[in-house]
């Protein structure tokens, strides 16, 4: 008896960055009482965490390098861009002081003579593969600079039909909502009935946002998608494609499409990315092809969920 007492002292905490390999039940109420979903850094949260990574150095860079630095980390976690100062400082020592790697005798060193620079981080970068990367076949980058001008327009007609399907603005939490005044809380119910008609209202919504694009073979249709999920923050994206069906050999295709769908559900606003797919359809099996149809079909109309795809077509570009 005195074991079961004294259990509440006893605090179990478990950490994965993958959830979708997590058995179900442990999920459960009653198993684990909190999770915390902890996404990759946006553009801000980037920029705050370089420049905390940075902030003892003599030598300090320029704000606007480290803004633009910001950019082309995307996909980058805090282990990530932390690596990646680190890599970056011995790429100046090795700079600075390249004979330390061809000696043995013990040198003595000038801290104040080196300087990391833009050209340690582009080196850096090279180098560095973010976990998101590790994971997933995804090369989401923003447009590359010799095919902009041919893809421009066409991607920002694809980003604008974005921004008027799914909602851009993160919906505020308990402790964000704490700061503001809730005159509902003033009627006799305690704001129960006008909780429940605001409840009532946005589960009227119909949503379940989709986009395609499509084009003839050659029209940019994967640079155009993979610029989109670029410039995507604070979204949990999924993509579903024959590398993740087959990336674990201990778990089916169709366990794994469910546990996807699992974690687009959990964690919203999400998007579901199927690169090219006409061919992927055409290629999985009866079996894969109905769950996706399944999982598909029984999504809530009002799910801030997008389903993102693209492949080879007459058109250039579609949406529906």
């Amino acid at each position: 008896m005195d074991g079961m007492d004294n259990r509440g002292q006893v605090i179990v905490i478990g950490a994965t960055n993958r959830p979708d390999s997590v058995d179900p039940a442990l999920r459960r109420p009653g198993r684990f009482d909190r999770e915390f979903f902890f996404p990759l850094p946006d553009l801000k949260s980037r920029e705050e965490i370089l420049n905390i990574h940075m902030r003892k150095w003599e030598n300090k860079l320029n704000p606007e390098f480290v803004k633009e630095l910001a950019k082309l980390t995307k996909g980058y976690g805090g282990a990530d861009l932390r690596a990646l100062c680190t890599e970056s400082a011995l790429n100046s020592i090795q700079r600075a002081y390249p004979q330390i790697y061809k000696s043995n005798d013990k040198l003595k060193i000038n801290v104040n003579k080196i300087k990391v620079n833009p050209s340690d981080f582009t080196r850096a970068l090279n180098k560095i593969i973010p976990s998101s990367a590790r994971s997933t076949s995804l090369s989401a980058a923003p447009l590359p600079e010799h095919v902009e001008p041919l893809l421009k327009a066409q991607f920002k007609t694809v980003k604008d039909k974005l921004e008027d399907i799914i909602p851009s603005k993160k919906q505020p939490n308990i402790l964000e909502e704490s700061e503001y005044v809730d005159l509902s809380l003033l009627r006799e119910d305690g704001g129960f009935k006008h909780q429940q008609m605001l409840t009532r209202l946005k589960q009227l919504r119909v949503f379940k946002p989709r986009l395609l694009i499509s084009g003839k073979l050659g029209f940019g249709q994967g640079y155009i998608a993979n610029a989109i999920l670029h410039s995507l923050e604070g979204f949990n994206i999924q993509i579903l494609d024959f590398a993740k069906l087959h990336s674990d050999s201990t778990i089916s295709p169709e366990s794994i499409i469910i546990q996807m769908f699992q974690e687009l559900r959990r964690h919203k606003p999400s998007v579901l990315y199927i690169p090219d797919l006409l061919s992927f359809m055409q290629n999985i099996t009866p079996s894969i092809k109905a769950t996706i149809t399944n999982m598909t079909r029984n999504m809530s109309p009002n799910d801030q969920l997008v389903r993102l795809k693209n492949f080879s077509s007459l058109h250039l570009i579609q949406s529906r």
